[in-house]
């Protein structure tokens, strides 16, 4: 019974893990971590706050076609307005508290979400945020 009890707790507790992903890192160590911007897109620090109000938990983040997209925890699309995505389009998943995380210690009135070779990173200030999940194959209920 303990052993029943002790797995339905590791299991419980996995996708809280899985979508507190994120960790900010200096800009320097993004750039010789992940590699160079190939290409981003900037957002005001303040209309990127009223975005995560209007989402639970965790927040995705694309470039598509050089535009940012922005969703809420059920892939409804906040940014841009009125824009509509594929299902099987893959956004990379933060914890709305590390971004907010981000927007505070960065202290800068712009952020940037930027493409790089393998990653999407989020810039603010001198620090980096990255090490995110991607949506799909793993996504929010």
């Amino acid at each position: 019974m303990k052993k029943v009890i002790f797995i339905i707790s590791i299991l419980t507790l996995i996708p809280l893990r899985v979508y507190s992903q994120g960790e900010i890192i200096s800009k320097d160590d993004a750039n010789q971590i992940f590699g160079t911007v190939q290409q981003y897109t900037e957002i005001s620090s303040e209309n990127l706050q009223q975005s995560l109000e209007r989402s639970s938990g965790v927040v995705m983040f694309s470039i598509l076609n050089g535009e940012l997209f922005i969703l809420d925890n059920k892939r409804n699309v906040i940014i841009p307005g009125g824009a509509i995505i594929n299902s099987s389009e893959v956004f990379s998943v933060f914890s709305v508290e590390i971004v907010n995380k981000l927007l505070i210690v960065g202290n800068s009135p712009t952020t940037y979400v930027e493409k790089r070779t393998d990653v999407l990173t989020m810039t603010n200030g001198d620090h980096t945020l990255e090490y995110s999940v991607l949506c799909p194959p793993v996504c929010p209920d």
